[in-house]
């Protein structure tokens, strides 16, 4: 038998259980739920439930998110040093991680002519808050 809706639970990090936040029954096409209110940094899981006729059946096994925003107040870099073919560049973590650890920078870099950035290969400069390119 097809399910009739979804039902959607939710547990914040010091809840003890999943609580419904979501009971459509009957909204078997509705398969998106807002959560909103969230605090910045918390961890919540999530699980889902499909209903029918004869009832609600087993819970999804729980997706895990933490509520955070993009990182902000990132300074510009600074030149340490350079030679006619390398530059030393230093940069400090930004002044609001958005309520997730970090995972890593982002460096772009442009020829100098005006051309759009590009990205540089990640794998340089991955939780290192330093580069030197060669």
């Amino acid at each position: 038998m097809p399910a009739t809706g979804y039902r959607v639970y939710m547990k914040a990090e010091e809840d003890l259980v999943h609580s419904m936040i979501y009971d459509g029954p009957q909204s078997a096409s509705i398969f998106t739920y807002i959560a909103s209110n969230l605090t910045t940094g918390a961890l919540y899981s999530f699980v889902v439930s499909a209903v029918n006729f004869n009832g609600e059946g087993p819970t999804s096994n729980p997706a895990l998110f933490t509520a955070c925003t993009e990182p902000t107040g990132l300074k510009p870099p600074k030149v340490m040093l350079t030679s006619e073919t390398t530059i030393d560049l230093v940069w400090n973590a930004p002044e609001d991680d958005g309520g997730c650890a970090l995972i890593g920078f982002e460096l772009m870099v442009d020829d100098g002519l005006g051309s759009a950035f590009i990205d540089t290969d990640p794998s340089i400069v991955h939780f290192k808050p330093f580069l030197r390119s060669h």
